[in-house]
């Protein structure tokens, strides 16, 4: 990878704080903090988003005899941990009573037209301000994943709607018998030895809490949610005249890209000055249902990336 890179979210780090952020903390912490910022959702604090939607897959009473909806653009990461507990499928607008995935992409909501289905919201990339609306989709669960959010080494929140729910939620993970300070080591050593990552995230997904350690290193991310806002407010002010006009800006979420039409030259100078995403699909649906997938770059516009780098890519993508 360049040196000075940036991808579509932050890197995931232990210690982004130095030893102000080296301490213990406990789960109650993290989603005390939580609540406390979000008055309309019961906050679960997992081992990341991807366990998150195993553990709600279970709660739900799924099994392999059961569907999931998904997304055409699905992460291996999300067929993954849906084909651990459930079968995951394409969506369609014909499946009536049934579980659907919904992606958030990035941080945009997907305005798709629901009915008869049971949804679980994946927000992992959506950064809300304290009192932003949880569940746009009416939802079941709602679900972030604070690397992508704050860049700490692991972790997830599966918001829920009530304190049943919560409850039920909490005694799967805290059930959960896989060895979770192996796991979260594999973790810490991947992020020197990339080669190592496939055996935590192959494990990841049956994980269920999570160490004292990870969960300060989660609480020092979320003690900075306010600073984090405002660094994504000011790169969002600087590039968001890039956005295609069919894309909406969510009054109470900040995205982590923003995704622009760009000739392969301008990508060619993009990737030059350190972003390194290339061309991804982002799906469109219209007035009557229907998806289309565009292939759009996202430029970061997270708290890692310099507004001046920001600028200068402006210039370029500009023209």
């Amino acid at each position: 990878m360049k040196k000075n890179s940036y991808f579509i979210w932050p890197e995931a780090r232990y210690l982004r704080g130095g030893v102000r952020s080296l301490r213990a903390a406990k789960t109650i912490d993290v989603e005390k903090f939580l609540s406390q910022m979000y008055a309309f959702g019961i906050p679960v604090v997992v081992s990341s988003a991807r366990s998150g939607i195993s553990l709600s897959l279970i709660a739900q009473n799924l099994s392999r005899g059961d569907s999931v909806e998904i997304f055409p653009y699905a992460s291996h990461c999300v067929i993954e941990s849906i084909g651990r507990i459930a079968n995951p499928i394409n969506y369609s607008v014909n499946n009536k009573n049934i579980f659907t995935l919904i992606y958030h992409q990035w941080g945009y909501i997907q305005e798709r037209e629901i009915t008869d289905k049971r949804i679980i919201e994946d927000a992992v990339d959506s950064f809300c301000v304290p009192g932003a609306k949880l569940f746009p989709l009416n939802g079941i669960y709602e679900i972030w994943s604070l690397p992508k959010l704050v860049g700490s080494l692991g972790g997830g929140v599966v918001w829920c709607r009530d304190d049943k729910t919560a409850n039920e939620l909490r005694d799967l993970r805290d059930n959960c018998k896989i060895n979770k300070n192996l796991c979260w080591f594999l973790r810490l050593i991947s992020t020197y030895y990339k080669q190592l990552e496939p055996f935590w995230f192959s494990s990841e997904s049956l994980n269920g809490s999570s160490p004292t350690w990870a969960l300060a290193d989660m609480l020092y991310g979320l003690e900075h949610w306010t600073e984090i806002a405002e660094k994504r407010k000011e790169r969002l002010k600087i590039v968001e005249t890039l956005l295609p006009d069919w894309l909406k800006l969510q009054k109470n979420r900040f995205p982590s890209v923003i995704p622009v039409y760009a000739s392969e030259a301008q990508a060619e100078k993009i990737y030059e000055m350190g972003f390194l995403s290339g061309y991804r699909k982002f799906e469109k649906i219209n007035s009557q249902g229907e998806s289309t997938l565009f292939s759009l770059l996202p430029l970061p516009i997270h708290q890692d990336v310099p507004r001046s780098l920001l600028n200068k890519a402006l210039k370029i993508l500009k023209k």
